[in-house]
């Protein structure tokens, strides 16, 4: 461990933002306005299961395009080529409308790549959103944002009903709202935390009547069967994800509910467990916890959801793969456009210096005003990166074709 007194500085890396390519990609629209008798679709997932199958799990908003509460559906499909061609729709957890209405919302794939188990976490609301949402671990209090997880061991055909975790993973009282991050989770590969699960959550903790916006990290080291939360970390924070770096850290990146319109970071050497305060200043490593909250002003950002992933997860511990992290957002700070994905070689190394490579870059620009992205390698042997992105009523998968990495299997 380094001692703060003696901490590094930040690993300063300039994502870089490539100029404009010429269109070459294609579209495949998983759902529109209308389709599987919803009005709208958003907020999209996308994960890789054990068997090489793509998933993709999404809100279906029944009677408008409102966020909860209201009786909103988690609904999914697979593809068995890569994304090119698209299965029939399938319910991970199916809202219930007009009396006593409750529905799910914003899910977020975690894979158990040592047990081959897929796990999604979902929203649960019943009469309050994130707004009004209250403190509570009551399972049926109608006037608390719950958090609930699906559980599945045969590469998402089927699953298990949500099942409530908002006692287990609430450390405090005064935590309102336990609304989870969209797109997917993380499972550890190296050092002593190996295994490990993660899944990031927003939360408002309102100690002596304040409200801060808070993020933290909720995980399980008994292959899902528990989960619990860690310590809250910033504020002005908002959704937000992680990405295990090449020596085994884990590096946070959140979407901003106040400050800077750019990407806020932070580093834990413990797994994710515990963080740090928050600064505009340089990422501080020290102890077991996250150093201090930082924006990354060069991933400019409009406060939306974004991705961050390594592009190599199998890669050997400190290998040049391993370092190479993909970032996707709407690198905009006047409209939800530009869909872009940036690649950083080496930003897990410490010290001082720019640490960034220029001579390469990926690209996936959008034209249209795109909301949020998710990203994922696919397995080993298909050319491309995949991104699923959402406009107002439906959603696209499109593939990123420039220097796309390749997955292999465990």
């Amino acid at each position: 461990m380094v001692p703060p007194s003696r901490a590094p500085s930040r690993p300063r890396c300039r994502w870089v933002s490539p100029p404009r390519a010429p269109p070459e990609r294609e579209y495949v629209a998983l759902a529109g306005a209308g389709d599987f008798d919803f009005t709208c679709h958003g907020i999209p997932a996308l994960t890789e299961a054990p068997n090489g199958d793509i998933l993709a799990s999404w809100d279906g908003r029944p009677g408008g395009c409102a966020d909860e509460p209201q009786a909103n559906s988690i609904i999914q499909r697979r593809s068995t080529d890569g994304g090119q061609t698209w299965g029939n729709v399938t319910t991970v957890a199916a809202g219930k409308p007009l009396l006593l209405k409750y529905g799910y919302s914003d899910p977020s794939y975690v894979v158990d790549r040592e047990t081959d188990t897929i796990f999604n976490f979902v929203v649960k609301s019943f009469d309050q959103g994130w707004p009004g949402s209250q403190a509570g671990t009551d399972p049926d209090a109608r006037d608390v944002i719950h958090a609930a997880v699906t559980k599945s061991t045969d590469n998402g055909v089927t699953r298990s009903e949500p099942r409530g975790i908002t006692d287990a993973i609430t450390s405090d009282p005064a935590w309102t709202g336990h609304f989870v991050a969209s797109g997917e989770g993380l499972q550890l590969r190296y050092g002593d935390d190996s295994g490990r699960l993660i899944e990031q959550f927003t939360i408002r903790n309102n100690p002596a009547g304040g409200n801060r916006m808070q993020a933290v990290s909720v995980y399980s080291d008994d292959y899902g069967d528990t989960w619990q939360a860690g310590t809250p970390v910033g504020t002005g924070m908002d959704e937000n994800k992680v990405a295990e770096l090449s020596d085994g850290r884990v590096m946070l990146n959140s979407r901003a509910s106040s400050g800077p319109a750019a990407r806020k970071v932070a580093i834990s050497a413990d797994g994710g467990i515990t963080y740090g305060g928050i600064t505009y200043g340089g990422i501080t490593y020290g102890g077991i916890t996250y150093g201090e909250v930082s924006s990354d002003l060069t991933l400019i950002d409009l406060r939306n959801n974004a991705s961050i992933i390594r592009a190599y997860p199998n890669a050997a511990k400190d290998s040049a793969k391993a370092k190479v992290l993909l970032f996707s957002n709407a690198a905009n700070t006047d409209g939800r456009s530009n869909g872009t994905v940036r690649v950083s070689f080496d930003v897990a190394r410490p010290g001082p210096g720019p640490r960034c490579s220029s001579r390469r870059h990926v690209l996936l620009d959008v034209d249209t005003a795109h909301r949020r992205g998710n990203l994922r390698p696919l397995p080993r042997g298909r050319q491309r990166t995949d991104a699923l992105h959402e406009n107002l009523h439906g959603l696209a998968r499109c593939p990123v074709r420039s220097a796309s990495p390749r997955r292999s299997r465990r």
